[in-house]
């Protein structure tokens, strides 16, 4: 059976990684290198850097559905796709090139939370238990019959990088039973999605990133842990953008929200709307991440000093 990959991020990366040891793709389309860091280089997408060192064709186009990047997959003559990750929307003469059909590989428990943000938006809401959904793609987002799907728990010290590990991991599971039965000639099951039950990730805005200190303490961790490693929850402090890190606690304690109420060698003590959240690190402009005992003996911060909320400077 001959397949392509269409990826681009650290999920779809971590999924090209374990088809690489099933069966490897003969190309991978990915999405173009895009500008990074301080001095704003081209970097290259993570699927493109997990391609490169097995040794695998990368295809790299605008567009998988028109000019060089159509011809480009229709040369590699695929009996599938797969999709994971990947950032672009497919055209129906894309989802009907391959005599198999055209796969997606989903962080979620579909139909709840399509869209980009899956895994985000599932630690931000407090939830319990989360999955990985591998489904036909159709024209709608994210609203194809499913061929598989597993639950993946969420533990309560996970942040946005453990857990996007948890559902590669369960995502590989579910790739290996996908290859079985295309290989294989198996008849694929398909169900359909009850869509009177969908809910939406949307993309990340710049409010997502900053804390509201008038929200209970669970909310905040929950924020911050959602943007844990990656890009970090924000705040202002005085006059500086902030990002936080780490939050591994919470207490039941009230004080004006966003002040520091305490500073340990495990971490800060900051007051919310209702209780106080636990911060175990921290990051100025330009800086290393530190911890706010560290802060605090740079007299960067202190007890008793307040986090804003962007746009609002708290009394």
């Amino acid at each position: 059976m001959r397949y392509v990959f269409l990826g681009t991020g650290e999920f779809g990366a971590g999924c090209l990684a374990c088809l690489v040891h099933l069966l490897p793709p003969v190309a991978v389309f990915t999405q173009l290198d895009r500008p990074a860091g301080r001095g704003r280089r081209p970097f290259p997408p993570p699927v493109k850097q997990v391609a490169l060192e097995k040794g695998i064709k990368v295809e790299q186009h605008d567009s998988i559905n028109k000019g060089e990047g159509w011809f480009s997959l229709v040369n590699c003559e695929p009996d599938a796709i797969i999709v994971a990750d990947f950032g672009q929307i497919l055209s129906s003469k894309v989802l009907n090139l391959p005599d198999l059909g055209c796969f997606n590989v989903h962080p979620s428990l579909l139909p709840k939370y399509r869209g980009a943000t899956p895994i985000q938006r599932a630690l931000q809401r407090g939830e319990s238990r989360t999955g990985v959904t591998i489904f036909k793609v159709v024209k709608e987002l994210d609203a194809g019959p499913i061929v598989l799907q597993e639950k993946v728990l969420i533990d309560f010290n996970d942040n946005f990088k453990s857990l996007q590990q948890k559902l590669i991991n369960k995502a590989c599971e579910l790739l290996k039973k996908l290859l079985e039965m295309l290989q294989e000639g198996h008849q694929v099951e398909f169900k359909p999605q009850d869509h009177s039950k969908a809910t939406y990730a949307p993309k990340l805005s710049q409010g997502d990133l900053y804390v509201n200190w008038f929200e209970e303490a669970k909310n905040v961790r929950n924020q911050i842990r959602a943007l844990d490693p990656s890009p970090g929850a924000r705040t202002v402090l005085k006059d500086s953008v902030v990002k936080f890190f780490d939050a591994w606690g919470l207490e039941n304690v009230q004080e004006t929200p966003g002040k520091i109420l305490t500073v340990t060698k495990e971490g800060m003590l900051v007051s919310a709307g209702r209780g106080a959240v636990w911060i175990g690190r921290i990051q100025f402009p330009g800086g290393r991440v530190l911890t706010p005992w560290e802060a605090a003996n740079g007299r960067k911060l202190s007890e008793g000093d307040v986090f804003h909320v962007r746009g609002h400077t708290q009394r």
